[in-house]
């Protein structure tokens, strides 16, 4: 079973968290500049599992998990014509600090998540995802614990 994650920017919470997991396969960073590059990784390898993590840049008593992404970036659509929704049918099923949530915006977080969800849709990839945003409120170690404990729990089904 592999879990790829990936994470937004050097120095954040999201990065932090990423870097101390113990149940992740493959680390990526993801910037402007190489996000088709780690697209077509996951097309090559078509990971079980695809993590994502995010800031959430407000303050917050929860961890965000994802449920729908659209195409829309900095208010304006890519990739079609028409406004397009996916749901993201996650893999982590959530606990009293990982909550189910709707406020992925539409900035890279987002628009890395339509391309992912796209490719699953399209039936190039087979993986499972998920996207958790983080509050930078939240102390790091209750974060890692929690999502850690979130895929030790997946690893044993």
């Amino acid at each position: 079973m592999q879990i790829y994650g990936f994470a937004f920017s050097l120095h954040n919470i999201s990065t932090r968290t990423l870097y101390k997991l113990d149940n992740i396969d493959h680390r990526y960073l993801i910037f402007r500049n190489n996000i088709n590059r780690y697209l077509e990784i996951l097309r090559n390898e078509n990971p079980e599992y695809i993590l994502g993590l995010g800031i959430y840049s407000r303050k917050s008593d929860n961890l965000h998990l994802e449920t729908e992404c659209h195409n829309v970036f900095q208010h304006r659509l890519f990739m079609y014509n028409k406004e397009v929704v996916y749901k993201i049918d996650s893999f982590l099923k959530g606990d009293k600090l990982l909550k189910q949530s709707n406020t992925i915006g539409s900035y890279m977080c987002n628009m890395v998540s339509f391309k992912i969800m796209d490719m699953i849709s399209k039936g190039e990839i087979t993986s499972k995802f998920s996207f958790i945003h983080i509050p930078k409120n939240i102390e790091n170690g209750m974060v890692i614990e929690e999502i850690d404990r979130e895929l030790k729990d997946l690893l044993r089904t």
